[in-house]
């Protein structure tokens, strides 16, 4: 595997056996080398050598969307084998933050709490509409009521619209769950 993305921060490091050419290799052991996305190995776990392939599952978290090379050299006695070529891989990128908002988490309310505040806005628009429109009411009759409509649409659409979102929030941070 070489520039791949990995699906976690704790990917299965994979090697294909060492295999003798006249006679077949004793008991390996596998030395693999983990290196950092600033060129330093961190990492050498010895493994005991598989059956047609050895790996190594890391135990501890990689950074995020980072990139890691790796390689893996057979061991005997304290006889090494040459390294192999090495791969390469990238960790994902985290994930987005669960119900973050420039106003605080994203909630789910309740169907009273909606009411509340869908009264709230109505009688807000009740008031600051004939407000707003005093100074044209000569002109239009009308026009201070249908002021008040369009402000209690508004009021309407903001209350639902806020409900949906705070609805989709709650199912994405539910199935976020069911993935993990």
């Amino acid at each position: 595997m070489n520039d791949v993305q990995v699906e976690n921060r704790r990917p299965s490091l994979v090697a294909g056996n060492s295999i003798g050419r006249f006679v077949s290799p004793p008991d390996l052991t596998y030395r693999f080398q983990l290196i950092g996305p600033d060129g330093t190995a961190f990492l050498e776990p010895v493994v005991a050598g598989g059956d047609g392939h050895t790996s190594y599952d890391l135990t501890d978290d990689l950074d995020w969307e980072a990139a890691y090379t790796w390689r893996v050299r057979a061991e005997y006695q304290g006889a090494n084998g040459p390294w192999s070529t090495t791969a390469g891989f990238r960790t994902p990128p985290p994930p987005p933050p669960v119900g973050g908002g420039p106003y605080g988490p994203i909630r789910d309310i309740s169907p009273q709490e909606a009411l509340g505040i869908l009264t709230s806005l109505m009688a807000a628009a009740m008031v600051v509409a004939p407000l707003l429109s005093g100074a044209l009411f000569e002109v239009f009759d009308a026009l201070p009521f249908m002021m008040s409509v369009l402000l209690m649409g508004v009021a309407l659409w903001m209350a639902l619209s806020f409900r949906r979102r705070a609805s989709l929030a709650h199912l994405t941070t539910a199935s976020e769950h069911l993935e993990t």
